[in-house]
């Protein structure tokens, strides 16, 4: 068994399923291991007619461990139970044999092997003495495997055993699924994979590991229940002996991604994928360290914006704002509360906004390779490239969002398509709140200009922005017909204190964004949300052991939410 430390230095999601999938079809593309036509029909009279008069009918490999071989002919029977007559090898490596045996009756060899890599070809070959040299037969390996998955149903962080089929091989995955779960759109996810998101992923941040070496990434459709859409274990990158030993965990020893699919679809929308195999490439290149979730996710997120050209999801979900938490201030960029996609959409339009006045997509790149993402180290990198500090950036970014100039610094140099949307206001009524440091919002209200009114906090900065999208940055400030921005500019990021925002003026009527909001089902959506969970509400933090807390939050709140909706 390989022992591996991370080298260097882990939703989501476009959709979520609801439960139930139909379980009336066999696996796509599984390889059953059953040959149904040309059989022996003839009588094994016992006699050893040699190697010379057997041909292989069948090979197939039933488990991770077996090898199963079936015959035409009459092989001597001493011979065909000798481990010594066969040699199994692929590119990627040999099989041991370590028994064998022979079913005379049946004519079947049946052969047990060191465990078997996933998603590869290996070839069989009869190297018995007098054996012909053209005895040997492909076959798939593992057409059933066993793996460790979170069991989010118990207590803490515990772990079950599933057996699952394969379901097809691409390039540079395999797909495997739990028995009794037969999704659609599975081979048309793994081309997805194969020719989009492998190689866009790959080139914009790292190449992915390769512990396994089996040059692909698994990919295992499971129940997920109403718990996640996809997930990302990082112990799996680490050895069985290291998971087990330091933590008590077992480490399935590849790179792996879990996909729910109890909706009866594979990653339905193209995100999931995208969404957690950027945690994959993350923790390769960062190792267990997850000090600033707003780096990891929001590079997530916009992984998918990189993978598919646009993110309209995303978008939608900031504009229309069901929650009102956007509006109200409740969000900060950078104090990351898990099983809340507004602080996923936040941190995407933050990263979004600094690619598109740098180098577009490529500045994704340089975003992944910061070391930890801590806003100091941020800071650093927008002086260095912008010659804006972390908070202007962020302060022209969320006027950006409202006057969505074409080409500027007010606008997303067509990075980002916002398309006309109105950013989420306070509610009507409301004249002040308290904001965390690196958190902000808008208010509207009849008053043509405004000027501080000496109660709001010391870091509160303020904007006035006019219905022609004209930008006041000084005292007092014009709004006509507009908006006032309020942020907290404080750049203190460990205890996140909140401020008094003012302007202590009661805002109007809340601005309404260009997408609807919840149906009177509060799983669905509509418009672009096109019926589909809410993703990444479901998306579980990459588990680090070490740091545990993250992952008991998002658990927490995932469970009052299946409460919320049995009600």
């Amino acid at each position: 068994m390989k022992s591996r430390l991370m080298r260097g230095g882990v939703t989501a999601l476009v959709c979520i399923f609801a439960l139930g999938c139909s379980k009336d079809k066999p696996p796509a593309m599984v390889d059953s291991g059953t040959d149904t036509g040309d059989t022996d029909t003839g009588t094994d009279t016992g006699i050893e007619t040699g190697w010379e008069s057997v041909t292989i009918l069948d090979v197939s490999a039933p488990d991770e461990y077996t090898v199963e071989i079936n015959v035409h002919g009459a092989p001597p029977v001493e011979d065909a139970a000798d481990v010594d007559s066969y040699e199994i090898g692929s590119d990627y490596g040999s099989l041991v044999v370590e028994s064998a045996s022979y079913d005379s009756d049946a004519k079947t060899v049946t052969l047990v092997t060191t465990k078997q890599k996933l998603g590869i070809t290996y070839l069989l070959k009869i190297t018995a003495d007098e054996a012909p040299d053209n005895l040997e037969k492909t076959f798939p390996s593992a057409d059933t495997a066993e793996f460790w998955v979170a069991n989010f149903a118990g207590s803490g962080y515990g772990q079950y055993q599933i057996t699952a089929n394969r379901g097809y091989v691409g390039e540079q995955c395999v797909i495997y699924l739990e028995e009794g779960f037969y999704p659609s759109n599975v081979m048309e996810s793994a081309i997805y994979f194969d020719t989009d998101v492998y190689p866009i992923e790959t080139d914009l941040f790292i190449d992915a590991p390769d512990q396994d070496d089996n040059g692909k990434i698994t990919m295992l459709g499971l129940d997920g229940q109403g718990y996640y859409g996809g997930y990302f274990a990082p112990t799996n990158a680490y050895s069985e002996d290291y998971a087990y030993s330091h933590w008590g965990i077992h480490s399935n020893e590849m790179e792996i991604i879990h996909i729910n699919v109890a909706g009866g679809s594979f990653d339905h929308g193209g995100g999931i994928v995208a969404h957690e195999f950027q945690h994959l490439l993350y923790q390769e290149r960062h190792g267990l360290n997850d000090s600033w979730i707003y780096h990891n996710e929001g590079l997530s997120e916009s992984a998918v914006r990189a993978v598919n050209g646009d993110y309209p999801y995303a978008i939608g979900f900031y504009f229309s704002d069901s929650s009102g938490l956007i509006g109200s201030g409740s969000v900060s960029l950078v104090d990351w509360v898990y099983s809340q996609y507004e602080n996923y959409v936040i941190a995407f339009l933050f990263w979004g906004y600094i690619a598109g006045h740098l180098d577009g997509v490529d500045t994704y790149s340089d975003i992944f390779h910061l070391e930890t993402g801590d806003p100091d180290e941020v800071n650093t990198f927008l002086e260095a490239q912008m010659g804006l500090t972390f908070t202007e950036v962020q302060f022209n970014q969320m006027i950006a969002t409202w006057v969505q100039d074409s080409t500027g610094v007010y606008g997303y140099e067509g990075f980002i398509a916002l398309n006309g949307g109105t950013p989420p206001e306070v509610p009507s009524g409301v004249s002040s709140v308290d904001l965390e440091p690196f958190a902000g919002t808008y208010f509207s209200f009849s008053q043509d200009s405004v000027d501080y009114p000496g109660t709001q906090g010391a870091d509160i900065v303020y904007a006035g922005i006019d219905s022609a999208g004209n930008v006041d940055l000084t005292a007092p400030f014009d709004k006509q017909d507009g908006t006032l921005l309020v942020l907290n500019s404080d750049f203190e990021h460990s205890s996140y204190p909140t401020q008094h925002s003012g302007p202590d003026i009661s805002a109007g009527s809340k601005g309404v964004g260009y997408l609807a909001g919840p149906s009177s089902n509060p799983l669905m959506w509509t418009g672009v949300f096109d019926g589909v969970f809410p993703p990444t509400w479901y998306d579980p933090p990459p588990y680090n052991p070490e740091n545990p807390e993250p992952f008991y939050r998002w658990k927490e709140a995932a469970e009052q939410r299946l409460v919320n909706i049995g009600e």
